[in-house]
């Protein structure tokens, strides 16, 4: 008989599940320490679901034969790769958090993006850390993300409106797939508790209304020339003044 250690989680990225397998007569102490040793060298800590389990064969075809929960995973052999897929997908990109945004409520791109924002420097403030790695540029009208702005520009000035999620199994629990994404990254609580308290401040005002906040004397926007990155230095000595 063969030990089996699988673990597996959802990627939002490629939309599949994905999993490392390993199987072997008997499973050691030193393959546990192995696998937690890598995780917390590349990832940090576990964002994954382990099963152990036992079939007459070491092959991952065995695996689905005993249960069919386990038939549509993407497997790899190499536990490296397998955390390096994760790590890929725990990094939020400002496009995740504009559909975060877009699921509480519809707006303008030009709104969008000063929410955007509004998030980007409330993270940043309560962490000293960047939520994204997407540049924020100081254009005529405020903050603004370039590759946020091209995705949703055919809008023109409409509200954007999002279809109905699609659907990813995390855990064995099914989460709409714009949660589950916060979820995966890795530091979910600050991520979320800074998107929700931006919105809860600023969600009911208008986008012109949020366009003269980040246009006052001495924010962030004001103290970078037009066109050029907002820097997080900036935006850690000036935010306040957007309050």
């Amino acid at each position: 008989m063969f030990e089996h250690i699988i673990l597996f989680s959802s990627s939002y990225r490629t939309k599949r599940r994905i999993g490392w397998h390993y199987a072997s007569e008997y499973i050691s102490k030193d393959i546990i320490n192995y696998i937690f040793e890598k995780t917390s060298e590349i990832i940090l800590e576990p964002k994954y679901a382990v099963h152990r389990l036992t079939t007459n064969s070491p092959k991952w075809k065995s695996v689905i034969e005993l249960d069919s929960f386990f038939e549509d995973i993407y497997v790899f052999t190499d536990l490296e790769e397998f955390l390096l897929e994760m790590k890929e997908d725990s990094q939020i990109t400002a496009l995740d958090v504009s559909k975060f945004l877009l699921s509480l409520k519809s707006m303008t791109n030009l709104k969008l993006q000063k929410m955007i924002y509004l998030v980007y420097a409330e993270y940043l403030e309560k962490t000293g850390k960047k939520l994204f790695k997407d540049d924020i540029i100081a254009f005529k009208y405020g903050p603004v993300v370039p590759s946020v702005y091209e995705y949703y520009k055919d809008n023109g000035r409409n509200d954007i409106q999002i279809g109905k999620d699609e659907e990813i199994i995390t855990q064995e629990i099914t989460l709409p797939m714009v949660l589950a994404r916060f979820l995966q990254s890795l530091d979910e609580k600050n991520v979320i508790d800074s998107i929700q308290s931006t919105f809860k401040k600023y969600g009911n005002l208008t986008a012109s209304e949020l366009v003269t906040i980040t246009h006052k004397k001495g924010t962030p926007w004001n103290h970078t020339n037009i066109n050029d990155i907002i820097t997080d230095d900036n935006i850690l000595k000036y935010h306040h003044l957007e309050k």
